[in-house]
């Protein structure tokens, strides 16, 4: 980058710093736009915006051979296209996020954040359909994903674009120099710090770099990596790729599912029988004897959203179970009674997530189909339907259930 270019990134990170300021008023209730959904636009608009501040931003980095790239983003918003041009130009052009330290010498040191913590190029992506759900031109009537989703997911994408540019680096094309940008307090504005990049060799007679031994994976980075993708699959999901729920059934049999011949990543870490899951269908515990909520029960509970939405709201207090509860409770019962471990298994295996099958059982049919004994749902006396393909609406409140669960949580920290 060059002087010019610093310069102009320093006024793009100032925008983004005032359209965030915006989000927070409106998203914290301190202004608001008359109505919800109003509001909640305003708030989605200040986070597409400034995916357009950083989309110019990577070309500054980048230099004039990305401006085609850029005009073609601008017109057709294809973000998977724009980053594969800009790569090829710039392998660097996305900036990498640092919290900035010093070692015992007192020589410059960055430690970094979680890739689940802060806005990845997969995450641009993901937000920008998410930011296009909300303010495309629709019909009269609700919003896709709930009031409460669009809000949820609102500040999750704040939180990581935050963490993304509180300080980060932005390198040259070849690596060897990089920027410094800091964001720096409230009401100050954003600094840059130049920096030159040296590696370190053995000695003068080789110029082989010197790379530190590798760490190996463990069995917690994996856990760490699935709770990530699920995170990310339910992302997708609540963009309005539903299908995203055969993801997320993949990985469930992968944290979870043991078999003669292969085991759960949880059995693996010798933790599955002390971990506690959070279960959405504990009401079972105050209801009459017999009784056993099924997928009907809190797809009702949830009807002032539309009827199809999810997750719906966990229940207050939580009600925790052990996973072979967890994984055995039933959760539909129509023609067929099927249990998590069942829908998710049928899922993974037979809809796509590890295997293909044509001829599908029942089970999985009656999944797709809906609830048959239910020919309309009515919303404040507007008729929504039924939906369909059930089975990925209670996989994505599974995910919900896991991704609240501490004791799940806390072995990947």
């Amino acid at each position: 980058m060059d002087q010019r270019s610093v310069e102009t990134y320093l006024e793009q990170l100032k925008e983004v710093k005032q359209r965030g300021n915006v989000f927070l008023l409106f998203s914290k209730g301190q202004l608001n736009a008359v109505y919800d959904v109003a509001t909640i636009e305003v708030c989605t608009l200040q986070l597409f915006k400034i995916l357009e501040l950083l989309a110019f931003g990577f070309v500054l980095a980048t230099g004039e051979k990305a401006i085609p790239a850029y005009a073609a983003f601008v017109k057709y918003k294809n973000v998977k296209e724009f980053f594969a041009k800009l790569g090829k130009i710039n392998q660097h052009f996305y900036p990498v996020p640092v919290i900035p330290a010093r070692d015992d010498l007192g020589q410059h040191i960055w430690n970094h954040p979680l890739p689940s913590e802060y806005l990845t190029q997969e995450d641009f992506a993901i937000l920008a359909e998410h930011c296009e759900l909300v303010l495309q031109p629709r019909r009269v009537g609700a919003l896709p994903i709930s009031l409460n989703q669009v809000k949820a997911a609102n500040l999750r994408w704040h939180n990581k674009i935050v963490c993304l540019l509180n300080a980060h680096l932005v390198h040259s094309a070849g690596g060897d120099t990089a920027y410094l940008f800091q964001m720096e307090k409230a009401g100050d504005a954003p600094t840059s710090t130049y920096f030159e990049l040296k590696l370190e060799v053995g000695d003068s007679k080789s110029s082989t770099v010197k790379v530190s031994d590798q760490k190996p994976i463990t069995l917690k980075d994996h856990l760490v990596r699935q709770v990530d993708y699920l995170r990310r699959s339910c992302e997708l999901y609540d963009a309005g790729h539903h299908d995203e729920a055969v993801r997320i059934a993949l990985t469930i049999r992968v944290l979870l599912h043991d078999t003669d011949k292969s085991k759960s990543l949880l059995k693996q870490m010798r933790v599955k029988e002390r971990v506690s899951l959070v279960t959405s269908f504990g009401t079972a515990e105050v209801m009459s004897t017999g009784f056993r909520p099924t997928a009907i029960f809190p797809l009702f509970l949830n009807s002032a959203e539309g009827g199809v939405s999810a997750p719906f709201s966990l229940p207050d207090p939580a009600v925790f179970v052990t996973i072979a509860q967890w994984w055995d409770e039933v959760v539909w019962m129509q023609e067929h009674t099927l249990t998590r471990r069942k829908l998710v298994l049928d899922t993974a295996n037979k809809e796509g997530g590890a295997h293909v099958q044509e001829s599908v059982p029942d089970s999985v049919r009656e999944l797709r189909q809906g609830l048959t004994k239910v020919t309309s749902i009515r919303v404040n006396g507007i008729e929504v339907g039924v939906p369909t393909n059930h089975h990925f609406i209670l996989i994505r409140q599974f995910a919900h259930e896991l991704l609240n669960s501490p004791d799940l949580l806390e072995l990947g920290n």
